[in-house]
Formats: structure tokens, sequence, C-alpha cells
């Protein structure tokens, strides 16, 4: 008896899903080089992006009238074109990647240009965040990091507009200009963004802990931006004075340090060392004040919080790095 077998399609759900995992596993660790040939390819790959959204740009606008619908099957040419070429000619993946990241919002604007129009942002940029995720799951762009970035990049900015898109739409149509209650707004907005940005660098410093620094680092990437966007957002727009304020950028920064020098994340660790010293700067002065007649108040403030942190650092900086050590698992 002949048993009819069939070799599973690589596009089922369970392949799919199959794949991402195992191309995951190989890269938790490893990154790729950064070559002559990768610098050179993203260049390229950059400016054939440039030249796909010049050439949907001229269909959609060149005749009498708008043609969107041209426009946009040029920009779907053009992403199935590169995604072909990914997923056919592997060596060409990385400048493929970069023309993407381009094309694929530009393409998801043009689409979406009457919502756009009339200030409705945080659905376009939704969908962008979708479709880059799509990208990241399917063959072809498969477990890059730059999807997965650009999937968390543009999902936090949309959810931070979408949470007070409306009460901006409100702000603007006001019988009088409400300038407080649009600032109101942006600070609500702000909150989320940097909450959202804690959540994820808390999920990166788990990764890492758990040995995955690869697929951490779009997440700190990202929960870096966020975090410091929207807590620098808040604190400009909110009114919680000079104290409040700078306990914010302090607990920041130090969240930055922590979560950096755990894993000997240079540029997290170092960005974590300037919000830092901006908080500490800031401190100086508002405890001087403004009215201080001389620099002198500001040069003794400014040793004395300097010391402090340095003797706090060198004291207690190993015993939480031990500890931090000794709970990975």
């Amino acid at each position: 008896m002949v048993q009819n077998s069939q070799k599973p399609s690589q596009w089922s759900s369970g392949s799919i899903k199959a794949g991402l995992l195992s191309d995951l596993s190989l890269s938790r660790q490893t990154r790729e080089p950064a070559t002559i040939a990768s610098s050179m390819q993203v260049a390229g790959g950059l400016s054939i992006g440039l030249g796909i959204i010049l050439i949907a740009m001229q269909v959609e606008s060149g005749g009498y009238e708008t043609n969107t619908f041209g426009g946009f099957l040029v920009f779907l040419l053009g992403l199935v074109g590169l995604w072909t070429l990914a997923y056919k000619v592997r060596n060409f993946i990385v400048g493929a990647s970069a023309a993407v990241q381009i094309v694929l919002p530009v393409s998801v604007a043009a689409l979406f240009l009457g919502k756009l129009s009339n200030g409705e942002i945080g659905l376009p940029l939704l969908v962008i965040s979708v479709v880059f995720g799509i990208f990241w799951v399917l063959p072809g762009f498969r477990a890059r990091p730059a999807f997965l970035a650009s999937t968390i990049f543009w999902g936090i900015t949309a959810l931070g507009i979408l949470s007070v898109q409306s009460k901006l739409r409100q702000g603007f149509y006001l019988d009088e200009f409400n300038a407080d209650y649009l600032k109101r707004a942006a600070s609500d907005g702000a909150l989320i963004v940097m909450l959202l940005g804690i959540g994820l660098l808390c999920a990166g410093w788990n990764l890492d802990r758990k040995s995955w620094p690869n697929i951490a680092t779009p997440f700190i990437a990202v929960g870096v931006y966020s975090a410091a966007v929207g807590g620098f957002g808040y604190v400009d727009n909110g009114d919680f004075g000079d104290a409040g304020s700078l306990v914010l950028i302090v607990a920041l920064s130090l969240g930055l340090l922590i979560i950096g020098s755990s894993a000997n994340r240079r540029a997290t660790t170092w960005i974590g060392t300037m919000f830092l010293t901006f908080g500490l700067i800031g401190l100086v002065s508002a405890i001087v004040g403004q009215d201080a007649s001389s620099s002198t108040p500001y040069a003794i403030f400014a040793l004395i919080i300097g010391a402090l942190i340095g003797f706090l650092g060198n004291k207690y900086g190993p015993m939480i790095a031990s500890r931090l050590k000794s709970s990975t698992p």
C-alpha cells in the first residue's frame, strides 16, 4: 500500500512559526558584522528605495487628476520586488531591507492620505507597524532585528498618538484655540509613550538576562528612545516644578545605567550617563536658583554633587552589578 506523503508547505502557519523560532535561536547571541559590502548595500538600498518612492509619486501626481491607485500599485510592486530579491538572493538581503525601511512607511502614508490630511495619524502608523511585523515573520526578511525594531517603533508611536488623538483634534476645533488643553493632551501622550518605553526596556533587560542579546537590542533601542522622548515631553508639558522634573529624569537615567551596564551595552550606558549629567546640572541650577550673582555657588554645588555621585557609584555600583549577575537564570 502506497502512502501519499506530502512535503509540508513552507507557507503554513506551523512552518512559519518553526522557521521564525529557528532563525531567532540561531541569531540569539550573534550579530551580522558591519562590513564594507553591507555598508555599500545599505547605501544602494536606500537609493533604490528613494527611486521607487519618486516613481510612485510621479505616477500619483503626474496626470490631470490624482492617481492614488496607480501610485500605490507602484509602491506595492516595489515592495514585492524587494521581498522577492531578499527571498531569492540572500546576498542582497541587507540592501533590500534598507530599501523597505523607507518605502513601506511612505507607501502606507500614500494609501491613507485622506486620513492623514484630516489629522487621523494613529491608524496609518499602526498599519505600518503591523506590515513591518508581517515582513519580520515571513521568509525573506524573517527574524531580522531591523524589522522587529521598526515594528516596535511604529507601534509605540501609533499607540501614543491614538491615546490622545481625539483630544488633540478636539483642541484644534474648539471655538477658541485652547493652548492649555493641547498641552495637557500632549503631556498625557508623552506619559503613555514613556511608560511604554519603560516596559520595552524591562522586556529587553529580561531578554538579556536569558541570553537573547540580539533579540533584546530592538527592545532596548526603541525603549531608550521612547522613554527619553516621552519623559522629556512629559516634563516639558507638565506642571511638576523643578524637583519633580529632575527626579523623573534622574530615575530614568539610573534605569538606563542599570540596564546598560548589566548587559555590557555601551550605547545604553553612555546615554544613561548623558541623561544623568543633564539631570545633575539641572539639580545644581535648581538648588542655586536664578538669583546667584556669581558662579561660585554653582561651582560649589557642582563639586559636592559630583563627588557624592562618584562616591556612591564606586561604593555601591559593584554590589548592584554582582546582584544583577547572580539573579541571571
